[in-house]
């Protein structure tokens, strides 16, 4: 089992749930972005790539994290997936995730520039993670 200062046993099975989880929160940020709702196409883009790194670590290891520092999820992921394609995008979550105090918590309005550049990078993260899953 991956060690981690605050993970949560799940079942395996419970991947799938994640993974649905993951491509509602990934289908409001594509809606978000044409509607110009730019916090939460943010917002949305960071908890789909919690979720469905969620759904791989419960595959994988049959755990997820707890950790209030989303972060450590990025860590998780790049312990499951230890090649170089595994860091690239363990590097990508991490970039994703960065972006969490910006959009939840500065109180300011998150730019279309802002938004269009997390949706892509939650694109390109979805599009290696969920062949994943």
């Amino acid at each position: 089992m991956v060690k981690a200062k605050f993970t949560k046993p799940v079942k395996r099975e419970k991947s799938s749930n994640y993974k649905n989880i993951a491509q509602q929160f990934y289908e409001t940020m594509q809606d978000s972005l044409v509607n110009r709702r730019f916090n939460s196409v943010g917002l949305n883009g960071i908890h789909a790539c919690i979720s469905l790194t969620d759904a791989i670590l419960a595959k994988y290891k049959g755990i997820r994290s707890t950790d209030s520092n989303h972060i450590m999820s990025a860590d998780l992921l790049g312990q499951v997936f230890q090649n170089e394609e595994g860091k690239k995008y363990k590097r990508r979550l991490e970039e994703i995730l960065r972006l969490k105090n910006v959009v939840s918590y500065e109180g300011r309005e998150f730019s279309e520039s802002e938004a269009n550049k997390i949706a892509l990078s939650v694109d390109r993260f979805f599009s290696w993670a969920g062949k994943k899953v």
